[in-house]
């Protein structure tokens, strides 16, 4: 049941990609809080980030992290997850779409009796996104999601192992962000 929602989901992002490539707001008055993440399988590292929109487009926040002594892409995609959703907590926002790559986290939290090999991570992602007003959690296609995934690898090819947490974007993105934000308000989506 579990590989035929897996398709399903794959099957969407894979319209998302070609009919949707770029990156969509939050409805109004909510946040959107992009996931990225990137695992390295020879050193056993995963880099992650987060970055938090509003519905213009406009870069609020973004944190980057590396963990250790992850085992596998699935790890570190829960990881990340859970990462981000506690960050979001942390600072008070309460109303967040959370977008992910990560078919198997976004399955598991939306339809956890699809899929109970992942009982224990829907589980504990359901039990911290109880602190929020209202969430959502969506999967996001790579090409949406490509700011996000940049700073997860950067995090993970360079090692780095302090976290931090800025306003606005990272200044080597800045274009990257500003041209993103562009393209959504002349597609209308902004």
């Amino acid at each position: 049941m579990a590989q035929i929602v897996n398709q399903g989901l794959e099957e969407d992002v894979e319209k998302n990609e070609t009919s949707n490539s770029i990156w969509n707001p939050p409805p109004q008055h909510w946040l959107k809080c992009n996931v990225g993440c990137a695992w390295s399988k020879h050193i056993g590292i995963a880099g992650a980030s987060w970055i938090l929109r509003d519905e213009k487009g406009h870069v609020i926040l973004h944190s980057r992290r590396t963990f250790s002594r992850i085992g596998s892409k699935r790890d570190a995609n829960f990881k990340s997850a859970i990462w981000a959703i506690e960050a979001m907590s942390s600072h008070h926002f309460d109303k967040v779409v959370f977008a992910l790559e990560a078919v198997e986290i976004v399955g598991a939290v939306n339809r956890p009796k699809a899929w109970p090999s992942f009982a224990f991570q829907s589980a504990e992602l359901l039990l911290r996104l109880q602190g929020f007003l209202e969430w959502n959690l969506v999967l996001e296609s790579h090409i949406a999601n490509r700011g996000a995934s940049l700073i997860a690898q950067s995090a993970s090819s360079y090692n780095f192992v302090h976290s931090y947490v800025e306003s606005g974007p990272p200044s080597w993105l800045l274009h990257f962000f500003e041209n993103e934000r562009s393209l959504a308000s002349v597609y209308g989506v902004c």
